[in-house]
């Protein structure tokens, strides 16, 4: 990302295009400028992992329909989202 730096939270959500919907999971914001890491999958899920961990069935899920899921990444200037782009 780009001239939003930096940022202070990004999120997966599913909802369809010009839809707001809930957020399926938290991305750890990088600090390198890298996406590595940004999220992973895990077979069960915990109160210690639930926010930034998907599980299996949520990854195949965005995986079949992306276009049902996008990411919002927020910055302080924007705290509700500077940039929002729909998965393909």
């Amino acid at each position: 990302m780009r001239k939003i730096h930096p940022a202070t939270a990004a999120h997966i959500h599913r909802g369809a295009r010009g839809v707001a919907g809930d957020i399926t999971v938290t991305l750890r914001t990088p600090s390198d400028g890298s996406t590595k890491g940004c999220v992973r999958a895990v077979k069960r899920q915990n109160a210690a992992n639930a926010a930034t961990t998907l599980t299996w069935s949520e990854l195949r899920a965005i995986t079949r329909w992306p276009h049902r899921y996008y990411v919002n990444v927020h910055n302080k200037r924007f705290p509700m989202g500077a940039v929002r782009g729909q998965l393909r």
